[in-house]
């Protein structure tokens, strides 16, 4: 299973992701990537099995979880574009969307007080135009593979 953390810079993305993982590492440099983590996950019920029937191989469950650069502004030009991460991110079986509930006055945030609500609606409208998107993508593809099986008749 794979599961990506994604949401604004500055959220907590990275610090969820170390406490999930207990990895020390930073995303790559330059926001090109999701940093990625493998957890084991213990199962008893798995561990009994292994022990009363001994099988050759034993391959106990794992997470992948994948910390994504924070989301760009709209404004931003830097590293990966919206589209981009949003893509990448898709790939996951599940999202983990983080928002920043806590002050910080070390870090230059673009609204001063948190709002945790308004942060969430907006990363799922992103998630929902990426969506959208996609499928105006898909739809203008049929729509030229319809159009020249037709010019072929």
């Amino acid at each position: 299973m794979r599961l990506a953390i994604v949401g604004a810079t500055g959220s907590g993305k990275t610090t969820l992701f170390r406490a999930f993982t207990g990895a020390s590492g930073t995303p790559p440099a330059g926001g090109t990537g999701p940093a990625i983590a493998v957890v084991r996950v213990r199962d008893a019920r798995l561990e009994w099995l292994r022990d009363k029937y001994q099988p050759k191989k034993y391959t106990p469950v794992a997470v992948e979880v994948q910390d994504f650069p924070g989301l760009p502004e709209k404004s931003e030009t830097t590293g990966l574009k919206l589209s981009e991460l949003l893509a990448q991110a898709r790939e996951a079986d599940g999202l983990i969307i983080c928002v920043r509930g806590f002050e910080d006055p070390t870090y230059p945030y673009k609204n001063a007080a948190p709002h945790a609500a308004a942060e969430a609606e907006e990363i799922a409208a992103e998630l929902a135009f990426a969506d959208f998107d996609q499928c105006l993508r898909r739809i203008d593809k049929l729509d030229k593979k319809r159009g020249n099986a037709t010019d072929d008749e």
